[in-house]
Order: structure tokens, then sequence, then C-alpha cells
């Protein structure tokens, strides 16, 4: 009413970014009271009264937003469901052939899905124009990665907007368009004079064609949007991509009225691990942990696992069968082999799980050439770490004292009895020690502590620091900034530590010691979510 006052009574006159910001601010207290209707032509006047390309940007998003969030409320209305569902599609020499058994939403709420998808269209046009100013600067790798971390809900709602306008392969293409850009174009940029095909990004429908016709297995492509999780299973053929798509609304009251997003960042993590797993003791997981990981089988692998039974050919497919994962935001948590299905049966007893996180990187690392590993090799061929002798250190500060890994020993002494090399142990253990030998190294395995929230695994600390003395962070920790400046070229790097597939999840990924591996020119990295 404030805002309304100052407008009808001219305070601003002829100060037009100042009018702009009050017809912005009201636009936004409306969309906050769910008035979406009256909220639009206030962003309206924002985008006839500015000239500022961040404040159009941002008016075009919240545009495009009111626009969903209307369609979305007026679709809630009506009598009965109404969804989209994809069966039967393929991309052919990227001629899109399908025929979607989908009841047609009204035109009076289409009208409003495609008036939100031009806005939103518009402000990813401003941010890739951005991008390609910035990625260039000394400070564009820190800037890229917050661009599509803070607009990651302008690509999620064009998504949403896309698939209720029945154009599923363009919602896919947008969705690669955010997926991991910076870790992309810098794979690009080290990668692309070594590989046969080289990309470049975005990607477009024929590349992910490609990209996908190259796989020998099925690849499950996630995408989180907030509002539901879409799914897109391409599975390649010799002569074309067969494509079905899910979708799988996401109300809070399918998990205890928390969100997804909070559901796997924080209630798996405290049912599986905090309150049932003791160090070193078995637990029989199915009877004592069986509700969260039943309750996301149901939820995200059901719809997956009718679309995966239809595609296989029992005559071909025996054993254990590959599945390329490509997840999206905290869905890179799901521990999808060990989701118990209907039958009691871990998914993982099934399939084989390749997590990747886009299919652009996907497309490079597939390309680059072969590590050939031969047992047994030169010692400075392989690297085998385990159970450093951590000295106490100061980290943001506070003082650390890790305990020692026993099994650690063991399993290092085991991993290098089968590669025919020395492992480096204790003492030895050294992170100038280690960093010198993955160098070199085509197998690395690293048994040793790691942590999911600071995304450091730490190491022995030098002679001077062995006489229980504390000493600096730096010395004894190694961060997944250390290995991104190495260029090297591991056919497998194991991180035995705990959570080392975790990390800081963004738009670009999870930021931690699997993408640094990845990015340094890993072909393959084995983690652990917990």
């Amino acid at each position: 009413e404030k805002y309304d006052l100052a407008l009808s009574q001219s305070i601003y006159g002829n100060d037009l970014p100042g009018q702009a910001r009050v017809y912005g601010n009201i636009g936004n207290v409306l969309m906050l009271r769910k008035d979406y209707d009256r909220a639009i032509p206030h962003y309206t006047e924002v985008l006839r009264l500015s000239r500022d390309r961040s404040t159009v940007s941002t008016a075009f998003h919240n545009r495009g937003c009111s626009y969903y969030e209307w369609a979305e409320s007026k679709k809630a209305t009506l009598p009965q469901k109404v969804g989209f569902s994809l069966h039967g599609a393929e991309f052919e020499n990227c001629e899109v052939e399908h025929q979607p058994s989908f009841k047609s939403l009204p035109n009076s709420i289409l009208k409003y899905y495609q008036l939100g998808r031009q806005d939103l269209e518009q402000v990813i046009k401003y941010h890739e124009e951005t991008f390609e100013n910035i990625k260039g600067s000394s400070k564009g790798l820190t800037l890229s990665v917050s661009l599509f971390e803070t607009n990651s809900r302008t690509f999620h709602r064009l998504q949403d907007c896309l698939v209720n306008l029945g154009e599923w392969e363009k919602a896919l293409v947008v969705a690669e368009q955010s997926r991991t850009r910076t870790l992309g174009e810098l794979l690009v940029k080290r990668k692309n004079s070594m590989i046969d095909h080289p990309l470049t990004a975005p990607l477009n429908l024929q590349s992910i064609t490609d990209i996908v016709q190259s796989q020998h297995s099925v690849v499950v492509y996630l995408s989180y949007t907030g509002a539901r999780l879409l799914g897109w299973v391409l599975a390649p053929t010799p002569d074309k991509v067969s494509v079905d798509m899910f979708e799988v609304p996401l109300e809070n009251d399918q998990l205890d009225g928390k969100s997804f997003d909070y559901h796997l960042r924080y209630s798996i993590t405290e049912e599986l691990v905090e309150r049932s797993f003791e160090m070193y003791r078995a637990v029989d997981y199915k009877s004592d942990m069986s509700e969260p990981v039943r309750k996301l089988y149901k939820l995200v692998c059901k719809p997956l696992m009718k679309i995966l039974k239809e595609l296989k050919d029992p005559e071909s497919t025996s054993g254990v069968q590959e599945m390329i994962i490509i997840p999206d935001s905290y869905t890179c948590l799901l521990p999808f082999p060990c989701l118990l299905d209907e039958e009691d049966k871990f998914l993982g007893d099934s399939y084989s799980f390749r997590i990747m996180p886009s299919l652009l990187t996907m497309g490079i690392v597939d390309q680059l050439p072969s590590v050939v590993v031969q047992v047994p090799a030169d010692g400075r061929s392989m690297c085998v770490v385990g159970n450093p002798t951590i000295p106490s250190f100061m980290y943001s500060g506070d003082q650390w004292s890790l305990r020692k890994l026993p099994f650690a020993t063991r399993e290092a002494e085991w991993v290098a009895n089968i590669l025919k090399t020395a492992p480096i142990l204790h003492e030895q253990a050294t992170k100038d020690a280690v960093l010198m030998r993955i160098m070199n190294a085509k197998v690395i395995h690293i048994a040793t502590h790691g942590s999911a929230s600071a995304g450091f695994l730490a190491f022995a600390g030098m002679s001077s620091a062995r006489n229980g003395e504390t000493v600096e962070a730096k010395n004894v920790l190694l961060y997944p900034e250390d290995i991104e400046r190495l260029s090297i070229s591991p056919a497998l790097v194991v991180l035995s530590s705990c959570d080392s597939a975790r990390g800081t999840v963004k738009a670009d990924g999870i930021l931690g010691m699997a993408r640094a591996f990845i990015l340094a020119g890993a072909q393959a990295v084995l983690t652990t979510l917990w």
C-alpha cells in the first residue's frame, strides 16, 4: 500500500529507475502473496521504464515465473489430473518422432506457460551473453559458477514450462545448458585437442544425440526443478536413440512435510549413518534402515524401473547391467545402488551405476585416449596410500585431531599387493610425497580421512610435526583446488575416505574432490556418499 501511495503521489517524478524499482517491489510483494495475475503488469511496467540490463533481466525472470505460477495454480483446479508422459519417442538424425500420450491442457492455461517460456528464454539469452564475457577473465571460474548458481531457478522454471507445453526435447536441451557449465567449459579448453570429435557448450539436440548414441548403456538424465523431478531415459541403438520421459511431482506431504532436497541432504544421512552405523560394526541394512531407502525407491525409481523393464530384451540381458546417471542438484546424493525395491532387492544387484556431471562432460571424458595399466609396473605408475599419521592441525580457528584408521592400513596393503607395488603408509604418507606420486600414477588409491563439508583429504606431516605439536592445515591437508591445478591422466582414482562423493552442491555440480580429479584429467573416480 505504501508503494502504491508513492506511485500515485508521483513521489518519484521523472526518476524512471526509481519508479521501476517501486513497480518491481510491488510485483515481488504480490508474488509472495501468490497474487500472480496482479504481479504481472507491475513487472511489465519495470520493463517499460528500465534500460538497465540487470534490472530488465530480473523483471523478465519474475514475470516469467509469475506466468508459470499462474498457470500452475489454474492447472491445479482442473477436475481431472492432466499429465505428460512420453513413450516410444526416437531421436533419429535429430528428427524427433513421437506420439505422446498426453491429455492437452486448455488453451487458456497453455497461453500462460507459453508467455512464461518467452520471458525466461530472454533471461537465459542474457545469461549466455554474460557468460561469454566473463569466462575468459581472470575471475571467470568463480564468476561463472556464481552466475549459473544464482540463476538456476530461471533454467528450472523454463523446463517446467516446456514440459507442460509438451516440448520435452527442448526441456532436455535447457537442462543440459545449465548443467556444470564451468566444469564443461574447462574440460573443453583442456581436452578438446585430444579428442576426435570436439565439443562446444551449450549442447544442441544433435550433439546430445551423438553423445548418447556413442554409449553402450542406458543414460538416465535427471533434473530437479523444485516443483518436480524430471527424468529422461535415453537408450542408444545402432541407428537411433529412443527416449522415454517421466515426471515425479514433489509435494511435501510425500516426504513427511519436508522438501525433497532437505530429505536428501539431511534425513538420509541422519537415518542411515548417524543413528544406525557404528564404526566397524556389522549392520543388518535391510531390517535396520529399510524405510528411507524404500521410500526413495518408490518415489524416484519406480517410474524409472517401469521404463527400463520395457526396454530390456530378456534374451540379450543377463547379470548386472550398467546404467549411466546424470543427476542434478541434490539428486547427486541419491544412493541408487542401495535402494530397495518391492522384492527386497538392492538396485545395485541388478545395475552398476556410472555417475556423470553432464552430457558434455561425458562426451569429453569418453573420447579421451584409453590409459593402459600394466601389472606389475614400475612404482611411479601406482599410488596407493593408507592410514597417514596425521598430526593435530589448526583449521578455521579450531584444533583438529583425527584418529588412526587401522583398517585403512590393511586396505592399502591389500590393494598394493594386487597391483604389485609398495604402498605409502603412516609417516611416509605426507602431502608432498602423495602429490609427487600422483603426478605420474595411472591408478591412485587413497585411504585416509576426508571431510565432505570442508572438502579436504588429510595426510601425514613432515618430520618436524611428529613430536606432538600442532601444525598449520596447509602442511597436511589436500584441497580440491590443489588437484584442479594438476594435469594428470590416471585410469582410476579411488577416494576411500568418508563422504568423498559429497561436497558443496552447486549448479556446477558437487564442488569436491571427485570433481577436482575429473577436471585434472582422471577418467574415472570411485567415491562414497557416506
